[in-house]
């Protein structure tokens, strides 16, 4: 799926896993605090285990919806119009699911009305999933579209190198810098200047390649200082 119709979830397996159950391990935690603070009853291991089963299995389902095919391919207002009404149905089907259990004698908390209490429990529940969930797409895209970014502008720059490059015709500049030496006297701290001219250039001038030598690298330096030393 595109965030916002632009953008796929950057929600890879081994990451979905990871923050569901994280997720589901705090909201364990969060559930048994506030039963045995506010509403202290029996069997209050089974009503939680019930209870995150549930949201667990409704969760993943969802994770797998926003992943189809089917997603990506439809329009924006589509897409945030299924996950609404998808989530919403979640909440009622298992508000109804939850309250046939209790009528078959599945234990449950006390309420005036089980089933809109299940319904906003398990409304609450999904809204924190989705907000984490689509939080968590949203930082990852737009770490990628910054590294992107800088991948298109390291590749700009590096065709602006080339397209210089080219420009400097090397076969002439190296054959004028060997016409300069051969009006040089030989003895003259000009040749020196002059060779070591067209040692830089002619590393300059090279296609540059992921991993250089030391050595030629190191040369090229030597160069290069060396005609800055004779400048100054």
């Amino acid at each position: 799926m595109r965030l916002g119709g632009d953008r796929p979830f950057r929600f890879g397996t081994r990451l979905f896993w990871v923050f569901q159950i994280l997720f589901w391990i705090a909201s364990t935690l969060s559930l048994k605090v506030m039963i045995q603070t506010f509403l202290p009853v029996d069997e209050v291991s089974v009503i939680i285990l019930g209870r995150i089963l549930t949201g667990v299995v409704m969760t993943t389902l969802l994770h797998f919806f926003y992943q189809s095919r089917w997603m990506e391919r439809t329009k924006r207002w589509i897409k945030w119009s299924s996950i609404f009404l998808l989530n919403i149905a979640f909440c009622l089907g298992g508000a109804a699911l939850w309250l046939e259990m209790i009528r078959r004698g599945c234990p449950e908390l006390p309420a005036e009305s089980p089933f809109l209490s299940m319904a906003l429990s398990r409304f609450y529940s999904l809204l924190l999933w989705n907000t984490g969930y689509f939080g968590i797409s949203f930082i990852l895209n737009y770490h990628s579209l910054k590294l992107e970014a800088a991948e298109a502008k390291l590749a700009t720059r590096s065709s602006e190198l080339q397209h210089l490059q080219s420009q400097l015709n090397p076969h002439f500049l190296f054959n004028a810098l060997t016409l300069v030496q051969d009006k040089i006297d030989a003895a003259s701290p000009g040749q020196e200047v002059v060779q070591m001219l067209s040692d830089y250039l002619r590393y300059s001038l090279a296609t540059a390649r992921p991993l250089e030598p030391l050595g030629r690298e190191l040369d090229a330096l030597e160069s290069y200082l060396e005609l800055q030393r004779g400048r100054f």
